[in-house]
């Protein structure tokens, strides 16, 4: 019975020598720019030796080491954490919550901007009430928005 199925994403061992045999396959040097690519097993033939989409050779199980998708690694991580995903992704939605700014108030954040932007655009910064006020409380360049706001708030 093969370890590896039609579709299994694999890479060929780093330890390969040109010239070994290795499960009754022969290691060759053109294989060698194979190794440490993902490849996809498209063929398995009647003594269970592959073959790949991106080559044309025949390598043994022996040869080959899985590659795991991120799917896999997350299911390993997440037993090793002893955490069900399901657990993981109500606290991630959770956190999502909590964290998301309504839709108004980055309306709202937008609205201000633009009105900062069509103030700037119509005065020169030396008459800027800004512009005053920064210098004023020595609040240094690019801060003009929260200023801005500040004064608006008020």
């Amino acid at each position: 019975m093969n370890e590896f199925k039609i579709g299994d994403k694999v890479r060929l061992r780093d330890d390969l020598e040109v010239g070994e045999v290795y499960g009754g396959v022969t290691f060759l040097s053109g294989m060698k720019e194979l190794q440490g690519k993902e490849l996809t097993i498209d063929y398995i033939d009647k003594d269970g030796d592959y073959t790949f989409e991106e080559g044309n050779y025949y390598c043994s199980e022996e040869m080959l080491e899985k590659v795991f998708s991120d799917g896999d690694l997350l299911e390993f991580a997440l037993g090793k954490l002893n955490i069900a995903k399901e657990e993981l992704e109500k606290e991630l939605r959770e956190e999502y919550e909590k964290n998301k700014i309504d839709k108004q108030v980055v309306e709202h954040m937008k609205k201000r901007y633009n009105d900062l932007e069509s103030h700037c655009s119509k005065t020169e910064c030396s008459t800027c009430d800004v512009y005053k006020f920064k210098k004023r409380n020595g609040i240094g360049a690019g801060n003009c928005i929260l200023v801005y706001e500040y004064l608006f708030n008020k």
